[in-house]
């Protein structure tokens, strides 16, 4: 625990993960590249106001959330911008990239999905509340939380809705009102099955699906189902071969 070294920022910073022996920073209303074998600020990117998430560092671009609404693409090695894109509130999550697409959720209670190079929207789903919770991308579906109160699947590729999960609501002892529980935290996901904490409790949900299209319920078999299915055919085919067998043998002893 002995102290190598320390650098003193004005504000909180909220550091990413490394490349290249770059860190990179968001403190105050600036993005920092930070040099950790210099030990020194090599750039810096300055926002309209306060970045309270870590930057996502992915191929090299630096995705950074801020509170005054735009998502911002910055080149690693200088700080340049590449592209960014504004929302209509607050972005208080990290974004998670995924197969060319960059995924967030905002305060202004929507849900997207850019274009990792060029920052284009590709799709948006409208929450009924703000998003805090930063999403989780597995298989084909992205997963996040959000204040209000559910957690949501969408598939990946369009933003259609999935499944959400709502859990238990709480009350307040001084209001009459039941109210929602926001789900501030990230989805873990493992071997299937999201983990995702709510309330001082920790839910393992099946990440196995019921998709909405146009209205209706879609129940996706899982391939135990299809063998099943195969099973039987076969069994049915079995039978009826042996019945004919059956009777084309009691024909015969008719004839004898």
């Amino acid at each position: 625990g002995e102290i190598i070294w320390s650098y003193k920022f004005d504000d909180t910073p909220y550091i990413s993960e490394t490349l290249d022996s770059l860190i990179f920073i968001g403190a105050g209303k600036v993005c920092y590249g930070f040099d950790l074998v210099k030990q020194d600020v090599v750039w810096a990117f300055e926002t309209k106001n306060l970045i309270t998430v870590p930057p996502k560092i992915y191929h090299k671009t630096v995705y950074v959330g801020c509170w005054d609404g735009n998502l911002y693409a910055l080149d690693f090695k200088t700080g340049r911008l590449k592209w960014k894109y504004q929302t209509g509130w607050s972005i208080d999550s990290i974004p998670e990239i995924k197969d060319g697409l960059v995924y967030f959720g905002s305060l202004d209670n929507c849900f997207y999905a850019l274009d990792e190079k060029t920052g284009e929207l590709k799709w948006c789903f409208k929450c009924k509340a703000a998003i805090h919770s930063s999403p989780t991308v597995y298989g084909e579906y992205v997963f996040f939380g959000c204040d209000d109160g559910r957690v949501y699947a969408l598939n990946k590729t369009n933003g259609r809705l999935v499944w959400n999960f709502i859990p238990k609501y709480s009350i307040k002892e001084d209001a009459n009102n039941y109210i929602t529980t926001p789900i501030l935290s990230t989805p873990v996901i493992h071997n299937g099955i999201i983990y995702i904490s709510i309330e001082g409790y920790v839910y393992a949900l099946d990440a196995q699906t019921i998709e909405v299209s146009e209205g209706k319920k879609i129940v996706k078999p899982s391939p135990f189902k299809y063998i099943l299915v195969s099973l039987i055919c076969m069994v049915t085919l079995a039978v009826l071969l042996l019945l004919h067998f059956i009777a084309k043998v009691k024909i015969g002893h008719k004839k004898d």
